[in-house]
């Protein structure tokens, strides 16, 4: 088994968003045509949930909500309450748009807790980082490669902060930048 492993000095795992994003998305499609396997439906509902946290670069508990009312309300948007927040602080969540609401149906929505989402992406996958190597990674490196990846695309700190429900950006600002500054420090030197 391969070992988690920070970047010294990082804020997440260093997972490439997009070949994450490719990942789970290559076993979902698999599990999709394993008719016959007897926990398909829980695996399709486990991944399913993982792509939603990556896509919303959500907390896991925020991507459990989301799967239920997308499954329930039948919308590819919902509104969902923001973890960690006293003040009742909603965030939008997207189905991504390769899942369809009908797949929904083919889930086991039964005993999904944030623990068990934990140790199934664990378990279960394999991700490039994006210095090429590979690692295993927990829930909250998922929504770290997400908030990276918004960081890539130069979307300011408020601008993500509010996106995926964080009171203050002060924070998320500040490792980024401390990763920003050792990426230039190494390029330029």
């Amino acid at each position: 088994m391969l070992k988690v492993e920070k970047r010294p000095g990082s804020w997440d795992s260093g997972i490439d968003y997009k070949k994450a994003y490719k990942t789970i998305l290559k076993y979902i499609n698999t599990i999709k045509e394993q008719k016959k396997l007897k926990t398909r439906s829980k695996k399709l509902a486990k991944a399913i949930i993982l792509l939603i946290q990556l896509r919303n670069a959500s907390r896991i508990g925020e991507a459990i909500e989301a799967f239920r009312k997308f499954k329930e309300e039948r919308k590819r948007e919902v509104r969902v309450r923001v973890e960690k927040r006293k003040d009742g602080a909603e965030r939008l969540m997207i189905l991504p748009e390769e899942v369809k609401i009908e797949d929904l149906d083919e889930c086991d929505d039964e005993n999904l807790y944030p623990e068990n989402l934990n140790d199934f992406c664990k378990r279960t996958f394999v991700f490039e980082r994006v210095d090429g190597r590979h690692t295993r990674t927990t829930t909250h490196g998922l929504r770290y490669a997400a908030v990276s990846e918004l960081f890539s695309k130069g979307i300011s700190a408020p601008a993500v902060a509010k996106a995926i429900g964080r009171k203050k950006h002060e924070d998320i600002g500040r490792y980024f930048e401390q990763d920003l500054a050792e990426k230039i420090l190494r390029e330029q030197l």
